[in-house]
C-alpha cells in the first residue's frame, strides 16, 4: 500500500505520567527518658531509579507513643517529604511507623547532708537530701524511700568524715519512678 493519500490532522496527543510511589522503611532509635515523645529514626528508601537524586527531607518527625520509659515501644513517623533534583517524579507516604524502640530510665543523683554530735557510734543520721537529674514535669513526684542507712567510716569527731549510705531507692508513683534509676549506695 501506498499511504500518500492520507495526512495526519493532529500528530500530538496528551498523556499522564504519574509519580512513582516510593517505599520507606524506618528503624526507631533507642533513647534515654527525657520527659517528651520526640525520638529519632533511620530509614531506607526503595523504588528510586538509578541515577535519580531523591531523598527524604531531614524535617520528618519521629515520635514515641508516650513519654514513659519502656521496651519495644511504637515510634510514629510524620511530615515525610521528598527532596533532591528528581523528587517531583516520586511520591511517598507522609506518615507511617518505625520498628519499635526503647526508652530507658534516666539516672538520678542524690546528695546527702549528715550532721551529728559525737556519740561513740558510727551511725550517720541523714538530716536531709537533695535529688538532681530529674525533669521539671516530675518535680514533687519523686522522693527516696525511708529505708536509707548511713554509717561513718570513723567514729571520731571531725569535719568532712566519709559516710557510706545504703538502701537508697526511689519512692513515688510507679508511672514516674519507672522513668528513673538511682544507685543503691553512695
Amino acid at each position: 500500500g501506498n499511504n500518500n493519500n492520507y495526512q495526519l490532522l493532529y500528530n500530538v496527543t496528551n498523556a499522564n505520567v504519574y509519580q512513582r510511589l516510593l517505599h520507606a522503611t524506618y528503624t526507631g532509635i533507642n533513647k534515654i527518658y527525657n520527659a517528651n515523645t520526640l525520638g529519632q529514626s533511620t530509614y531506607t528508601i526503595s523504588g528510586i531509579y538509578a541515577g535519580d537524586i531523591v531523598d527524604i527531607s531531614n524535617i520528618y518527625l519521629s515520635n514515641f507513643n508516650d513519654i514513659y520509659s519502656g521496651y519495644n515501644k511504637p515510634v510514629y513517623i510524620s511530615n515525610v517529604t521528598l527532596t533532591g533534583a528528581n523528587y517531583y517524579n516520586y511520591a511517598i507516604d507522609p506518615s507511617g511507623y518505625a520498628s519499635n524502640a526503647n526508652i530507658t530510665p534516666s539516672l538520678i543523683s542524690a546528695t546527702f547532708n549528715i550532721v551529728k554530735t559525737y556519740d561513740k557510734t558510727n551511725i550517720a543520721p541523714i538530716n536531709y537530701y537533695t535529688l538532681s537529674g530529674y525533669f521539671d514535669i516530675d518535680i514533687g513526684l519523686l522522693s527516696l524511700s525511708s529505708t536509707i542507712y548511713g554509717y561513718f567510716r570513723d567514729i571520731n569527731a571531725n569535719y568532712n568524715v566519709i559516710a557510706d549510705i545504703s538502701g537508697i531507692s526511689l519512692f513515688g508513683p510507679s508511672s514516674i519512678i519507672q522513668n528513673y534509676y538511682i544507685n543503691s549506695q553512695a
